[in-house]
């Protein structure tokens, strides 16, 4: 699939994009199969990446001819879900750890793919059961290299490397550089694209990010994070992030006593619970997630009004992945840094102006929509149509009350007003939708 212009059309057509920006222009015109790619979270990698991939790519159906890794379960499934939207042709599977290790393997042997995207784990799993043909990839892409090459991605990523061997085509993307790549991944005569400091289209310019200081008086931050979420306006979605697990959930936990609709993600939840997190975060159900740095790549959430760090990030590259969740694709953001008298500011870290949220008992109150979980979902071949059916027929909703319906693999939400969520109270007994019992459950 070379044809460069035909490949712009159908990107085009398929995404609703009105034109491709530089970062892409430049990668649908290089004929280098040695790229280093580096541009600002958000600034739209994927589709760049995709394009030069799409360019070197055989005709569908001669085998797995691509590996995209990426360092998460998110990031693998946001990029699958991109290059099925615009490269439909390809057959492109999602491998991840969270997910059946039997449907994966089913998946690949029913119909084999020709994109693969994974984790690094999950593929060498895949890859030491012998699911997987490795003599027809040709082409490697590593998305967040950064991250894939840390300590405890780093054996991985030589096995795989090593196993396979036949690639004419190697792409490294990230949003931050690395001073010097491992000798088992150097590529030879590579030319490294550096699009973190473009300008001119919107789309491309510098992020529009406001960076404000805020002094806690005291050690423990939980008061002024608490007094700072509530002078937000009402349903501003926010990112608190923290450099460990037990602070997410200490966080969480405190956030919720003090009336504030919070969320939570971290490493160490179950898959499903990270994916209903992100689901909640992004329709407005719960507009704040406590959160570790898990949440700084990866996520496709573009609407993030607000990064607050409560913990100093570990390394200039955390304090920029962190920032990049808001102000994307040209919108603006603020970045919120909690301060006290005990924590050292790193030289990475500056501030615009410094702030104090004035104190209140009051959280203001704000109706924000309510969320509806049912534990079905595609491989019960329930549709998004089932859905809004039930809802308006059995349930007997008007299709306004209703807003954004998801359907993932195992379950399925579907977005309420609050009031459509007050006349469903007490609508918790099991129902069927496709002859399939369920129990629908509230989350908020």
């Amino acid at each position: 699939m070379s044809d460069s212009s035909a490949i712009k059309k159908q990107i085009l057509s398929l995404t609703g994009f009105t034109k491709l920006n530089r970062m892409q222009m430049k990668m649908s015109e290089t004929d280098e199969r040695r790229i280093v790619l580096l541009a600002p979270t958000g600034s739209g990698k994927t589709i760049a990446f995709s394009i030069r991939l799409l360019r070197f790519m055989r005709r569908p159906g001669a085998g797995i001819q691509a590996v995209v890794l990426a360092p998460s379960r998110e990031l693998a499934l946001q990029i699958a879900g991109v290059l099925k939207k615009i490269a439909p042709a390809y057959r492109t599977i999602a491998l991840f750890g969270g997910h059946s290790f039997r449907d994966e393997t089913n998946s690949i042997t029913a119909n084999t793919p020709d994109i693969i995207v994974a984790t690094p784990g999950r593929l060498l799993d895949h890859i030491g059961r012998r699911n997987l043909d490795l003599t027809t990839i040709s082409a490697l892409i590593i998305d967040e290299y950064d991250k894939c090459l840390e300590l405890g991605f780093m054996e991985e990523m030589k096995r795989i490397i090593h196993k396979i061997k036949n690639t004419r085509l190697t792409i490294l993307t990230s949003a931050t550089a690395i001073d010097r790549l491992p000798d088992e991944i150097a590529l030879s005569n590579a030319v490294t694209f550096d699009f973190r400091e473009e300008s001119g289209d919107k789309a491309e310019q510098k992020p529009d990010i406001e960076i404000i200081e805020v002094d806690s008086p005291i050690p423990d931050k939980l008061p002024t994070l608490i007094d700072l979420l509530k002078a937000l306006p009402p349903a501003t979605r926010s990112i608190v992030f923290t450099n460990h697990r037990e602070s997410a959930e200490r966080i969480h936990q405190e956030l919720r006593k003090a009336g504030l609709p919070a969320g939570i993600y971290h490493g160490g939840m179950e898959q499903q619970d990270r994916q209903l997190a992100v689901m909640l975060l992004r329709n407005g159900t719960t507009p704040i997630l406590s959160a570790t740095d898990l949440a700084a790549r990866g996520l496709d959430i573009p609407d993030i009004d607000a990064v607050i760090h409560y913990h100093i990030p570990v390394s200039p590259e955390a304090w920029t992945h962190r920032n990049g969740r808001t102000a994307r694709a040209g919108a603006s953001g603020k970045v919120y840094t909690i301060l006290s008298d005990k924590d050292d500011r790193p030289e990475f870290m500056d501030a615009d102006r410094i702030w104090s949220p004035p104190h209140t008992d009051t959280v203001m109150a704000t109706e924000l929509p309510v969320t509806l979980l049912i534990n079905l979902g595609k491989r019960d071949k329930i549709s998004k149509g089932d859905i809004l059916g039930f809802l308006t027929k059995q349930a007997g909703l008007n299709g306004t009350d209703v807003g954004r319906i998801d359907v993932d693999d195992r379950f399925s939400t579907a977005v309420l007003t609050p009031q459509a969520a007050r006349t469903l109270d007490g609508f918790n007994q099991p129902h069927k939708i496709k002859g399939h019992r369920f129990r629908p459950e509230f989350l908020s």
